[in-house]
């Protein structure tokens, strides 16, 4: 502590100084001219300041790492070990990371890979896990595993999770679920956060879904959904996936009232995209549609530590982690330099940590068991010419019921806006498919297979 406080001081030389860097400040939304001093891995003092060692910033502006709100790992369709060499770059320090996926196909085996998989290849990535609310995701699928009540209250007394994940079953929260009680009151006892899923959900529904612990949500689908859910003391998560965002019914939202209830996330995000840009590019997409540079930082940094308790980051300031990233401007926030705890450990898009070893234990690999397929496994018929059908709507996981009209019989969408969809049961082999019809999808000829829904 004498240590810490004499470097502070200016009496003795700090392991690393940050010189000639525009300092941006989360707590007032300023930005100062400065040295940043370090000392093992804690920022000590901004002022003037002589290191042992000194790092030239080039004028650059120098920010808290970025904190991603919630994100699905494996949605990258990466392992971890590459997860991490593609954001890192990207100046992102921590993730809240739901192993849903991939926890309901292994169980809490899952959740361990993507941990030890982060551990072992000595990512600088801090890795908040959370553990998923919904396996099954719904009543009516078959998955890989299963975990009730009983199991998420083992499970959360673990230091393994950090949280419960989105708690997708809203309407088991709202009519009272014993099992989701148990879960819920488990996280509770735990002192964990948890992290929400509610489209549509307002009104006296808004209210018990909240009562209920819920701290975040991330699928409103209104900018009035939106105010109410942080009317009532919930953080809203802007989400620009790969899949859906919400931004452009949030950005009109933000003022100088309401900026501190706003994380951003990106739920899932897949490899091509994270390559391009992680939160630095939602950054960029938040002031290009009007967010001043000082309500969007802090929504990807000091926001989420204090939304989900975490002490010591997201922020320039003495006491905190040196947790650093240098952007050219705070318009396209192009990463130039990233620091974890006082360590270089990017610069220019090139990854300064890492090996070429990889962690892949016996329980992830060969998880897919169908049954054999008939070669009419996909027939479908109609006796009337109309057929529902689920409508995709643009940047949205919301979907709406259709009635179309087809001639009747065997079902042909060639030449039609609809798409076959084909659920298979791949965990069990037990044969089981469901099938449906989807509209807008997109895809003019041919078939897609993947093994995650």
């Amino acid at each position: 502590m004498k240590h810490l406080i004499d470097c502070a001081m200016g009496r003795e030389k700090s392991e690393l100084v940050i010189k000639n860097v525009r300092i941006f400040n989360v707590f007032t939304g300023e930005t100062e001219e400065g040295d940043v001093a370090i000392l093992e891995g804690r920022i000590v003092g901004i002022g003037s300041y002589e290191g042992e060692q000194v790092f030239d910033g080039g004028g650059k502006y120098l920010l808290p790492s970025f904190l991603e709100s919630h994100i699905h790992v494996e949605s990258s369709m990466l392992i971890p070990e590459e997860f991490a060499r593609l954001s890192v770059p990207h100046g992102t320090g921590a993730i809240v990371a739901d192993p849903h996926e991939i926890v309901n196909v292994c169980g809490i085996a899952g959740a361990e890979y993507i941990k030890e998989a982060f551990t072992r290849c000595g990512a600088p990535l801090d890795v908040f896990l959370q553990l998923p609310s919904c396996v099954p995701a719904t009543p009516f699928e078959t998955s890989g595993a299963s975990i009730g009540g009983k199991e998420t209250e083992e499970e959360l007394s673990r230091p393994l999770f950090f949280g419960l994940g989105e708690m997708m079953n809203f309407p088991g929260v709202l009519g009272g679920d014993e099992e989701v009680m148990r879960k819920l009151q488990a996280a509770a006892k735990a002192g964990k956060p948890v992290d929400g899923h509610a489209p549509d959900v307002r009104g006296k529904a808004l209210n018990a879904y909240r009562a209920a612990g819920v701290l975040t949500d991330h699928e409103s689908l209104t900018a009035e959904e939106c105010l109410e859910k942080i009317r009532r003391g919930m953080y809203v998560q802007i989400r620009a996936g790969s899949s859906a965002n919400n931004i452009d019914d949030c950005v009109k939202l933000v003022n100088a009232y309401n900026f501190r209830r706003f994380l951003l996330c990106s739920d899932d995000r897949n490899a091509a995209d994270l390559e391009k840009g992680h939160m630095d590019g939602i950054l960029a997409r938040l002031v290009a549609a009007g967010v001043p540079a000082a309500y969007a930082v802090p929504m990807a940094t000091l926001n989420v530590a204090q939304c989900y308790g975490i002490p010591d980051v997201g922020a320039v300031a003495p006491r905190y982690f040196a947790d650093l990233v240098l952007v050219d401007d705070l318009i396209s926030f192009r990463v130039t330099s990233v620091f974890k705890r006082g360590k270089l450990v990017a610069r220019e898009g090139k990854v300064l940590f890492g090996s070429t070893s990889r962690y892949l234990p016996d329980e992830m690999l060969g998880t897919v068991h169908i049954a054999p397929l008939p070669a009419d496994a996909f027939r479908m018929e109609t006796a009337s010419g109309r057929v529902r059908a689920i409508r995709m709507q643009p940047h949205s996981l919301y979907t709406e019921e259709v009635l179309c009209d087809l001639p009747k019989g065997e079902i042909c969408v060639g030449g039609s806006p609809l798409c076959k969809l084909a659920i298979v049961e791949r965990h069990f082999a037990t044969g089981r498919i469901g099938l449906g019809l989807v509209l807008d999808y997109g895809l003019k000829g041919g078939a897609i297979g993947i093994s995650v829904a």
